[in-house]
């Protein structure tokens, strides 16, 4: 039941109060940008490409999904929320269809219409800026 209130407050963190219902929370990718972590440091994050990715939020089966040239699935199996200065951040820490672990981060800004969602590896990071779908 808790992990049901938690997914109601993402759905209103992200989208708003017309997503009670809905068990899929659907976002747009717009653009892209990259980093990798070599010789102990991480590089700078690349310029940002554009896209048209669907990323979606499934409450029911705790899984999000990323739409890009392959679709790739994370298994939620913790999660934690934290604000600072003028931004909440959720993290979710998943398991990707190879096995992996990862981290992923949905940040938002309280002062603007920023949002990104961040996946991160040990060695490789990917960011996203998002929309919800009912922006488009």
């Amino acid at each position: 039941m808790i992990k049901f209130f938690f997914f109601l407050f993402v759905a209103f963190l992200f989208i708003g109060s017309s997503v009670q219902a809905q068990s899929v929370i659907k976002m747009r990718a717009k653009y892209v940008s990259h980093a990798t972590y070599e010789y102990g440091r991480w590089s700078e994050w690349s310029d940002w490409d554009q896209t048209n990715i669907l990323i979606t939020i499934d409450i029911k089966d705790e899984r999000i999904k990323v739409f890009a040239a392959s679709t790739s699935i994370f298994d939620i199996y913790d999660w934690e929320e934290k604000s600072n200065y003028n931004s909440t951040i959720l993290y979710f820490y998943t398991i990707d269809s190879e096995g992996d672990k990862c981290r992923i981060r949905f940040r938002y800004s309280e002062d603007e219409d920023d949002r990104q969602m961040y996946i991160d590896y040990p060695r490789f990071s990917v960011v996203y800026t998002i929309k919800p779908m009912r922006d488009y």
